[in-house]
């Protein structure tokens, strides 16, 4: 069984705890939310977790999606290259008939 965090408090996991205990620990973990609740609503704005750690996180994924991005272009740029590169010239072949006729 899991119960579900928030934000800064990760879910709680009575997977491998005794039924007996699921009860207080489920009550703690509420407590513990709410608390926390508090806590946050205590300090500075710029100070909470939305406004840090989650705008934290949030760059990184737009960092994370460009990056990717650049790779594939980066990718798709070099196999173009490759292909220029491989791809047989026609300036050394002759024609059939040139070649008989000489």
């Amino acid at each position: 069984m899991i119960v579900k965090g928030y934000n800064g408090i990760m879910d709680l996991d009575l997977t491998h705890v005794p039924e007996k205990l699921h009860k207080e620990l489920i009550m703690q973990h509420h407590r513990d939310i709410m608390d926390y609740k508090v806590e946050q609503a205590n300090m500075p704005e710029r100070l909470r977790y939305e406004n840090t750690v989650l705008v934290a996180e949030k760059r990184m994924k737009t960092l994370r999606v460009f990056g990717a991005k650049r790779v594939r272009e980066a990718e798709m740029l070099r196999h173009k290259k490759q292909d220029e590169y491989n791809r047989p010239s026609l300036s050394h072949i002759s024609c059939s008939k040139d070649n008989e006729n000489n």
